[in-house]
């Protein structure tokens, strides 16, 4: 098992969540 291929794939995760969240928050606090 390679750890450091799954912590790579967490962190692929992880940040593509965030930009996802990010995105959204960005989307509802706009005034239009």
């Amino acid at each position: 098992m390679n750890y450091l291929h799954c912590f790579w794939l967490i962190e692929k995760i992880a940040n593509f969540t965030c930009v996802k969240v990010r995105t959204v928050i960005l989307k509802y606090r706009s005034p239009r």
